[in-house]
């Protein structure tokens, strides 16, 4: 599904722009899936299941940034 999105990007802005490194990089999207789920989270009324959603995506994108600072 996000595969044509990001082929779309690609194509427009050219493989090594920093808006198609964004939509391809997999530590990344779980910035944009934790951003989406916390506007979800806010519309619905902040039940558990998105709070541990939005929890879950956080603490990956907390991981991949301590494996590029540790490495």
């Amino acid at each position: 599904m996000a595969a044509g999105f990001r082929s779309w990007i690609a194509d427009r802005f050219g493989d090594d722009s920093k808006l198609t490194y964004l939509v391809s990089c997999s530590w990344c999207t779980s910035i944009w899936m934790a951003a989406a789920m916390t506007a979800a989270m806010h519309w619905a009324g902040g039940s558990l299941a998105l709070q541990l959603t939005t929890t879950a995506l956080s603490l990956s994108y907390v991981a991949g940034l301590a494996s590029r600072w540790l490495d």
